[in-house]
Parts: structure tokens; sequence; C-alpha cells
């Protein structure tokens, strides 16, 4: 390998093949100023190249060719790559997924200790992860060396990137990655919070399949690329998988659907933002510094309109303070457990419940006054709604909820109380009197799920506080919905973790005006805006009916193909293209049958291409058919739980 010369023809080539990926990457690109540094010929080799950055050179012990040649070579002897394990029976409790986690584990493996091939995976790789562009020769070596199917780039640097596209084809390396069914990422900030989140969201979704047994590779050293990497090694093996919804849950939220909408007189929020409000909206989490703001939040009682996000509630009501919402996300049992005591402790009948069609209908049947909305990416809003009645970037907790309604509903200032994503003291996570610390049983459940608060942050006033994964994902989407919400101004008054673009402001210099009339005005607006139903007048079983007809449908066309597959030995990344592009071919169903069954689905093949990394490899036969096997008698299961659904309501 020579090192090639920069070329305007070559750069003019990338802007072009980058232009559909990556626009504004390429945009950037093209008006960027020729930088200070510059190519230049590696002294003593007239056949490499450097990048001489004042008096210092990029590569400081050889050429850039050579420096590639070297570093690849070692890394091909000890390949660096990202590993989790599938969801375990435990976290995920549901039977169909068991179709084939019980046949997998019927294969006992070989004896002796577990230990993931070093070395290129098997016929074809997944995912590479490359920290560091430089120059880029290291990328052909490696495009060589491993048949991945995605490339995810990450430099912090833009002028490296500017450099890169002067001399290397990458025109070429997308047509390749197009061709093995997969595409390339590109990752420029130096943020490292912010690119590590940017990086498991691209494994969590466009990678999804394959992400499990990534490659990773660390071109060159920069404070900005090392805590990324170190970042991104932990979340990815704690967050990555189990993220698509699963089978059993959607099912859960379409009978509860079913259910609010036909037991009560439905009030449902639709797209249609409200225009300014004459005051602003306070929201509420449970966070730690929510103890100290309680006199502020008494204070401000009927000067804003006060959001109250989930388990908050409890210590909210127990100090006086009613707020005008309380919203609610989330489906499960514990929802119930912990609104049930603090119903029969307080009236709450001055609050409106503001919810997810999907929760608990024990929960609806406790508020008087309730505003539904249909959830996006949940099979009850597909069923059920249409696109103009589904609210979409909710999720993922009912704070974020809370923010995303605050902005529906014409709210341009917007105070955050309690909403902390983590702590100064790394053994508080919750409010004092907070369920998730004063119940025993809860708060074990939360540390089990929630891991430990090691992770370090900069604190909204400064300093640094602790949160865990659970918190830091809950931090991520605010900071995501935070930036998408342009028209609103957000000040955060808690003492946690710092959200960019928000205003640190202390509770006690919140003042507001004494505008009693501007409270029920917003509160008369917001009504107003929603759509009013009568008991069951959304439900239609033939919409039930006709999803179960196309999950028939749909199983049997992916059992053909997984079956064809089988007979032409094909691998089973290449039975992955096939789950993953099922959903497109079946017609106007194929958005319903994706929330429903994709989740569960995916972690079934997850399951096995877990088996097939540490094990047996991707072409084993045996595995293939116990996947099949598996696949076969869950999507039997799947339409049983769905008819009965069809049947009943």
């Amino acid at each position: 390998m020579t090192a090639r010369l920069p070329s305007i023809e070559t750069f003019q080539r990338n802007l072009a093949a980058l232009a559909a990926i990556a626009p504004d990457f390429c945009a950037h690109m093209s008006a960027m100023t020729p930088p200070a540094s510059r190519v230049v010929e590696q002294p003593g080799d007239p056949a490499d190249i450097n990048l001489a950055i004042g008096d210092a050179l990029f590569y400081p012990a050889a050429g850039a060719v050579r420096t590639a040649a070297l570093q690849v070579g070692d890394y091909l002897d000890r390949p660096e790559r990202l590993t989790y394990p599938p969801p375990p029976r435990t976290l995920l409790d549901e039977d169909v997924t068991d179709c084939v986690r019980e046949r997998l584990a019927a294969m006992v493996p070989p004896p002796g200790p577990e230990r993931l091939a070093q070395g290129p995976m098997p016929n074809r790789g997944g995912v590479m992860v490359v920290f560091g562009v430089g120059l880029g020769h290291h990328l052909d070596l490696l495009f060589e060396a491993i048949e991945f199917r995605d490339l995810i780039l990450i430099e912090p640097y833009p002028e490296l990137l500017w450099h890169s596209l002067w001399l290397q084809d990458w025109s070429r390396w997308i047509e390749v990655l197009a061709a093995r069914g997969g595409g390339l990422f590109l990752l420029s900030d130096d943020d490292a919070d912010t690119t590590a989140a940017a990086l498991v969201r691209y494994l969590r979704t466009d990678c999804f399949g394959t992400s499990n047994g990534s490659y990773v590779y660390l071109h060159h050293s920069s404070p900005a690329l090392e805590a990324c990497h170190r970042q991104a090694a932990y979340q990815v093996q704690n967050t990555v998988r189990g993220t698509k919804g699963f089978f059993e849950d959607q099912l859960l939220m379409l009978r509860n659907t079913t259910q609010n909408l036909s037991r009560h007189a439905v009030t449902l929020v639709v797209n249609n933002p409200l225009p300014a409000q004459p005051l602003p909206a306070i929201i509420v989490g449970a966070g730690p510094s929510l103890d100290r703001a309680l006199p502020d939040l008494a204070r401000l009682q009927g000067k804003a309109v006060i959001f109250s996000a989930g388990t908050t509630l409890r210590t909210l009501m127990n100090h006086g303070i009613t707020p005008d919402f309380q919203c609610e996300i989330e489906n499960g049992a514990r929802n119930v457990e912990a609104l049930l005591p603090v119903a029969e402790r307080h009236d709450l009948s001055g609050i409106t419940l503001l919810a997810s069609t999907t929760i608990d209908p024990q929960v609806a049947a406790r508020f008087d006054r309730r505003i539904f909305y249909l959830r996006d990416r949940m099979v009850s809003a597909a069923v059920y709604g249409t696109p103009e009645r589904t609210i979409h970037r909710t999720s993922p907790n009912c704070m974020t909820l809370a923010l995303r309604m605050a902005a529906e509903f014409g709210f341009r200032d917007v105070y955050l109380f309690g909403v902390d994503h983590g702590s100064r003291d790394p053994g508080r996570h919750h409010a004092a009197d907070s369920v998730w610390m004063t119940n025993p049983e809860w708060a074990e459940k939360y540390e089990t799920i929630a891991r430990p608060m090691n992770i370090v942050m900069p604190g909204n006033f400064g300093g640094r506080v602790y949160t865990n994964l659970l918190l830091k994902h809950f931090h991520d989407s605010a900071q995501e919905l935070l930036e998408a919400l342009g028209h609103v101004r957000v000040f955060n008054c808690s003492d946690g973790a710092r959200l960019r673009g928000a205003t640190a402001k202390l509770p006690g210099k919140v003042e507001l005006p004494e505008d009693r009339s501007g409270h029920a005005r917003a509160l008369a607006a917001i009504d107003a805006a929603c759509e009013r139903h009568g008991a069951g007048d959304l439900v239609d079983p033939a919409r039930v009916r006709a999803l179960t007809d196309a999950l028939h449908r749909w199983a049997a066309m992916v059992l053909d193909a997984l079956r064809e597959l089988r007979a032409t030995g094909r691998d089973l990344v290449a039975w992955y293209d096939v789950l993953h592009h099922s959903f497109e071919k079946i017609g106007d169903e194929g958005v319903s049958i994706r929330f429903l069954a994709e989740g569960s689905t995916l972690t079934m093949y997850h399951l096995a291409f877990h088996h097939a990394l540490w094990h047996r490899g991707l072409n084993d036969t045996a595995l293939q058919d116990a996947l099949l096997d598996g696949l076969d008698t869950a999507f039997a299961r799947m339409s049983e739980r769905l008819e009965e659904i069809s049947g009943n309501e």
C-alpha cells in the first residue's frame, strides 16, 4: 500500500457520495476553510505521507501508511470486540421468547470456559466501530481483512476528516457497505457524552441485528476519543440489548388501550400545538433536590401550571402541593401499587390525569378527569389511531412526557424541579419520601434495574454529579427532546445533571407574576384543544381481527423465507436481513406488525446470534434448525394470544 496524494477529484467524488447519507457533514466540509495543517512527504520515506501540524507530525513514529499497516496488523492478532448477552429470562419475562431460549439451552455448548473467537468472525462480521479517522489509511486495510457490513466512524476533529476526503476513496467504502447490506455512519463531536449516546443509538437502531460482537478499533489517541471509547464500551454492554419493545408488553398495552377507550368518555390529545400560553409550566420530578425545593413549589402554586411526573405525586401531595396534571406512561402493576396509597390518603379530584392510553385501567379509574394520548411506536396507536392522533417523542419516562406535553400545550417557559437525572450523593437517587427510597422492595428492584450510581456527569450548578445507566438514559432522551423543542425556554432548577440548552436557576430565585386568571385560561385552552369521544367510539374490533390476519400472513412469509435460506446454506446474517425487511412486505399492516412482533422476534434472533458467536458459528445447521423451530412455535403462540383479544373485544 502506497500513499495517495491529495486530489480535488477524490474530494468532490466523496462529497457527492456523502450528500445522500450525511448532508449536513457534506455541506460543512464543502464550506470549510483549508486548515493550517497540511499533508507532507514523510521525512526519509518519499513513498509515505504525514500530516504536519505546526512543527509537529500527527504520526510521530512513522508515516501514515506504515503506521496504519503496523497498527492493523497488531489489531488483527487481538481485535477488540463489544459483546453483550441477550436479555436474561429474569429481565424479559415472556414465554414467547422462551420458545427459542429453551431450544438453545438444550444444545449443550462445548466443555470449558466461554471464549469469543479472537479473529475475524466466521463468514461475515457485523459492525466495525472506528475511533479516529486521521488520514484514513487504516480503513482500506480493515475493509480487506474483515467483512463487516456497517461502519461507524468517530472523529472529533473536522480538519482530519477534511484531509481524509482528499486522500481516501470514501465513495468506494459506501458502495462496498451497501453491497454487504449495511451502511456508513459518521459521528463528529468533541463531547464524549454526546458521541457515546449517538453510537449506542446507532447500535440500537440501524445496526441492531448484528451489533453483538462488534469490532472496535482505536486509531489515534485524544481525550475526547478515549473518554468516548470508555463510555461506549460500558453503555453498549448494558443498554443496547432489548430495545425494540416486546410482544407480551405490546399485547398488554393493546388490551389496556381497548379497556381505557371503552370504559370512559375519552378526551384525547391530538397533534394540534396551542399558541403561546399566558404563564409558564413547572415540571416536577422525584430527584433528590426536590426535598429542598418543596417550599418554593408551594410558593409558586397557582402561578404556573404544574406537571407531576410519575411517582413524584406522592411527595407533592404529602407536602400539600396539588399538581394540575399527573403524567403517567408506564403500564406495569407497580404504577398501580404506587398510586393506590396516594389515592387513599389524598383527594385527587383537582388533578387531571395526562396519560398514554396504554396505562393500567386501574390507574385511570382513580382520576375524575383524564386526558389520554395515543403513544407512538405502540401497536395500540397503529390499530386505533391515525397519524394525526399519534403523539411522538413522549418516551421513555414521565418527565419526558411532561416536557413534550408542555410544549404541545403552548407553554413557552418551562421550569424543571427535581428533574435531577443523578445526585451529588451517589447514595441518593430519589427524593427522601419517594416510594423508591422508602419501600425496601422497590429500592431493591431499583438497584437491580438501574445499576450503581457510578457514572460522573457535569452538575447543573457546577461540579459533578453521579448517575446510573437508567437515569443517564432518561437524561439523554430529555436532552434530545430539549434540542428538538427550539421554541421552548427551559430553566433547570434541579441540583442534578446539566442539560445543555437549559438555563440553570436556583429554585429560590424563581419569581412569577400573580395572575390566577392566567392559570384558569391556560387549563381551559388545553381542555378546548382536545378531541371528545364517547366510550367505545374509537374501538373497532374489526381492526384487531385484521391485525390478527396480518400476523398470520407475516409469520408464514417469514418462515417460508427462512426455510429457503436453511435449504441453500445461507448464514445467520442473511437470516437477520429477512427478519429486518419482512415488515415492509405485507402492506399497510407492516407498521402494526413491526410494533407488535419485532422486539420479541429480534430477541430470539439475538439469542441464536449470541450462541453462534460464542459456540457454533453463523453457519451451524443445528443452531439454525433450533431457531427456525423456535420461531415457528413462537409465532403460533403470538397468533393465539392476539386471537384471544380480537375474539373477546
